[in-house]
């Protein structure tokens, strides 16, 4: 498995972030590093996932699983207070109602507002804009490349921390299915650990390779105890 990341907004993905950003800072603009945060004094809204691809309509879900995993195992690891895509959801069926199925609804000011009902520190985003399969060279050299959009805004400052697209790929001879989940575990993967390089980990979180949902149920912030192996809310070891 590779990882690589790529801060270009290309001709392909213009559409997209033009959808996904009012006014999206140029590099420049970018804030301060995230780690300048303290973790557990920070508290970290989790957006569900969105897909731009063409076969979204039945992906969507098998893919959104795959991100809330990677997502809820990189943030609670690091002790973040969490906030899941339940409470989300609830935040964004007051009114003024936020579309959170739509990328035209992931705008920095849509973000703040969900920070402000949620009292979230950050609010992270994630869209796949991107996932495809080479098998030209036989099922032996099969390979998936696929892209994700991450944006993360910091309501404190009223910027993005993150505001980019990054790649993830795999290849072998394991079954496509896999490799499909493999890469955008990576390109996933790969993204939060731009953001978060200078958290270690505090946490132990049981299950990295499964894709369990951590936060199901929540319906307050939940912190992890560095004492204590964290396998869900529902499912305690």
């Amino acid at each position: 498995m590779r990882l690589k990341t790529n801060c270009k907004a290309g001709l392909t993905i213009l559409c997209s972030v033009l959808l996904l950003t009012a006014g999206p800072a140029r590099p420049a603009e970018r804030l301060p590093a995230a780690r300048q945060a303290t973790a557990r004094a920070t508290r970290v809204l989790l957006l569900p996932a969105l897909d731009a691809t063409p076969d979204a309509a039945h992906m969507l879900a098998a893919r959104g699983a795959v991100i809330r995993h990677r997502e809820e195992y990189e943030f609670i690891t690091r002790q973040f207070t969490m906030l899941g895509e339940a409470m989300a959801a609830r935040a964004a069926g007051e009114s003024p109602r936020i579309r959170l199925d739509d990328v035209s609804g992931r705008t920095a000011g849509n973000l703040d507002l969900l920070a402000r009902r949620t009292g979230a520190d950050w609010v992270v985003s994630i869209v796949v804009l991107e996932a495809k399969a080479d098998s030209s060279a036989g099922h032996s050299a099969f390979s998936v490349r696929t892209q994700v959009r991450l944006q993360v805004w910091d309501a404190r400052r009223h910027g993005w921390l993150a505001n980019g697209a990054f790649t993830g790929t795999d290849s072998g001879g394991d079954s496509p299915v896999f490799l499909f989940k493999d890469s955008l575990d990576a390109a996933v993967k790969g993204c939060l650990g731009d953001l978060l390089g200078g958290y270690g980990a505090v946490v132990t979180v049981v299950g990295e390779r499964d894709l369990r949902d951590y936060l199901a149920g929540q319906t307050t912030p939940f912190v992890g105890d560095a004492q204590t192996p964290f396998s869900g809310l529902k499912a305690r070891p």
